[in-house]
């Protein structure tokens, strides 16, 4: 296996553990007490959209649904893991520097709070931005044309 896709394997594995406090909190957050939760396709679309994304890029892991690799492409290939790396770890601060207020729902709770330390001070939405540029690394970083 290529020494990249090794190293997108292995991130891969860090950060589903990071993830998984995260799916915890989201799921304590299905029975606290809930001001609004609007109804709206974006409940389950980005959700789904980032699995899929998962799903191709394990299959890239194992050059499933990739270009061939050359040499002459290894620059791209080390930039797009750069950002990989870069923008899944900033997705993985952005959710905790929410603390009790992370749901995997979008919804406002009774005794909900503005959060503007960490990534929320930079921008309104960091984990939407770091799951676009993310798969844009993986994708180069595997030469994955379904990611």
């Amino acid at each position: 296996m290529d020494p990249i896709n090794i190293i997108i394997l292995l991130n891969i594995i860090g950060t589903f553990g990071a993830n998984v406090t995260g799916a915890k909190r989201g799921l304590k957050s299905t029975v606290s007490e809930i001001k609004e939760k609007p109804k709206t396709f974006l409940q389950k679309f980005p959700p789904v959209l980032s699995m899929l994304s998962l799903a191709a890029l394990i299959l890239a892991v194992f050059q499933i649904g990739t270009l061939d690799y050359t040499d002459e492409y290894n620059v791209i290939r080390y930039i797009g893991l750069a950002v990989y790396l870069v923008f899944s770890w900033i997705q993985v601060w952005s959710f905790k520097s929410l603390g009790d207020n992370y749901s995997q729902d979008i919804m406002i709770k009774k005794k909900h709070e503005l959060i503007s330390k960490g990534p929320y001070n930079i921008i309104r939405h960091p984990q939407y931005l770091c799951q676009i540029l993310l798969d844009l690394g993986a994708t180069a970083a595997t030469f994955g044309y379904v990611v």
